[in-house]
């Protein structure tokens, strides 16, 4: 029996396509250890604190260790600060379209990234063909103003353009990692009732028959009688005192 949202499943998927010390594999030990716990849970134990150890998080793994210096942790700053004003909406929006998709995954089972991943790369396609956009959300320049001459977004218009092709991307990015691809399809069974509450039928055609003469008529049991009859008959007549000779 899978867990809540299959992270046994997930987890597999996710081991098999990480490494060890990388963010992937962090993914699958969370996702194992929550499937650890729910087993435990349901039979009334409690998980052992070493069962916990995970590989630690993506910004504890660059910014501690002897090699990393005040450069390292300025310039990892200063993309951080960058990612946030070039795309943090969107990153944001995607990760609350996740959250809402994770919640009602009990009821419709695999979550698919791959059409997310579709309509991000659509909407990019669309904004390089069609409008004068900056093609990856902003530009920078040099200029007599700040900031105004020196960062655009093409219009507010623009910007949310962009924030809208993060927040698919982000969506596809985190169905992906996060070890959907491993649920099987089909893993939500059907309803038993209809929206009216009658319960549901299930056709003729899909019903297993269980009568072993079903499908057959009376003329393929008449057909190759004359044989039957000829070993019966020499089974009847056997001389079991010349069985020697």
């Amino acid at each position: 029996m899978s867990s809540h949202r299959w992270e046994r499943e997930r987890a597999a998927w996710a081991q098999d396509h990480s490494r060890a010390g990388t963010s992937g594999r962090r993914r699958a030990e969370l996702l194992a250890r929550e499937a650890r716990r729910g087993q435990l849970a349901g039979a009334g134990v409690g998980a052992a604190p070493l069962q916990d150890d995970v590989t630690p998080p993506l910004w504890r793994r660059l910014l501690t260790g002897e090699d990393v210096g005040l450069g390292k942790k300025v310039g990892l700053g200063v993309v951080g600060v960058l990612g946030a004003v070039i795309g943090g909406a969107g990153i944001a929006a995607g990760q609350g379209v996740y959250r809402v998709l994770y919640r009602i995954s009990p009821r419709i089972g695999r979550l698919w990234w791959w059409p997310w991943a579709v309509l991000a790369t659509l909407l990019l396609a669309l904004r390089w063909m069609l409008t004068d956009w900056p093609w990856f959300g902003v530009w920078f320049g040099v200029g007599r103003y700040f900031p105004g001459d020196w960062i655009g977004f093409g219009g507010w218009v623009g910007w949310l353009d962009f924030q809208l092709i993060v927040a698919a991307a982000t969506t596809a990015y985190l169905i992906r990692v996060w070890g959907w691809p491993g649920v099987p399809r089909g893993a939500v069974a059907p309803p038993e009732r209809n929206k009216d509450g009658s319960f549901y039928v299930t056709p003729d055609k899909d019903k297993a028959r269980l009568d072993p003469l079903a499908g057959y008529d009376d003329t393929d049991f008449c057909a190759g009688t004359d044989e039957l009859d000829d070993e019966r008959h020499a089974y009847e007549n056997y001389d079991y005192d010349n069985e020697e000779n």
